[in-house]
């Protein structure tokens, strides 16, 4: 599941993944602080293996406070690690610049309101601005980060980030034209028992074909994506 947290009055919110606080940090940090360490790091399903051995209770603690927590605030968990999802070969991060409408998009505590947008402008430092809005009882919120790519071989594998205090999330983009659409998705996991994803169509316009979007649904549904957590975005009276 991915937790976002702030300072600010401006609410963690994006059509483009924010910075997260994954459970995965959460299950690291209070497994050391209790000297409850598998012999390697938890990045295998092996070492979660050794995890649930040597702490059990510490460890299926975490994992029911992370479900009732996603449950509670909407986000669907799914058992084991993320699915492997491709990517496009190439992504031209130039075209891709400008602005993206949010038109159907998988639960999330960090979304909220209509008129859910994206803005991707060039930066001085190479790198891309990210201006996410939405409206709520008719005010607009924002909140502003940035994106890079990390591996010049993933192209279209980014990372977004909103405060320096928490690590970047991934933005994977599934396919774009960068004209009309654009189909975006992310996977948290925790120790590869337990995974929370997020997905997102965007859109040029404040609408997209109907059958475009089942064709984008059916693309990710061949990665083994449950796609009928899509859920459609309000986008009615939205300014441009």
């Amino acid at each position: 599941m991915t937790v976002c947290f702030t300072l600010q009055k401006t609410p963690c919110q994006y059509p483009a993944l924010t910075t997260t606080v994954t459970l995965h940090d959460i299950l690291s940090s209070l497994l050391h602080r209790n000297h409850c360490n598998p012999r390697r790091p938890l990045n295998s399903l092996e070492s979660s293996r050794e995890t649930m051995i040597s702490c059990p209770k510490k460890v299926l603690a975490v994992l029911f406070v992370g479900v009732l927590t996603s449950v509670t605030l909407g986000q669907v968990p799914h058992v084991g690690k993320c699915p492997v999802v491709e990517t496009q070969a190439t992504l031209n991060v130039t075209q891709y610049l400008g602005k993206w409408y949010e038109i159907q998009r998988f639960p999330a505590i960090f979304e909220k309101g209509s008129c859910v947008r994206a803005e991707y402008s060039l930066k001085a430092n190479g790198r891309v601005k990210v201006d996410n809005r939405y409206i709520e009882s008719g005010y607009e919120t924002h909140a502003l980060g940035e994106a890079w790519v990390p591996d010049p071989k993933y192209p279209a594998v980014l990372n977004v980030q909103f405060n320096q205090a928490i690590p970047p999330a991934q933005y994977k983009v599934i396919e774009t034209d960068y004209e009309s659409y654009s189909l975006v998705f992310s996977c948290e996991d925790v120790a590869g028992i337990i995974d929370f994803q997020f997905a997102w169509i965007l859109s040029r316009k404040l609408t997209l074909p109907d059958d475009l979007v089942t064709r984008l649904k059916q693309k990710l549904q061949s990665y083994q994506v449950d796609v009928t957590a899509f859920i459609v975005s309000d986008q009615t009276n939205c300014p441009m």
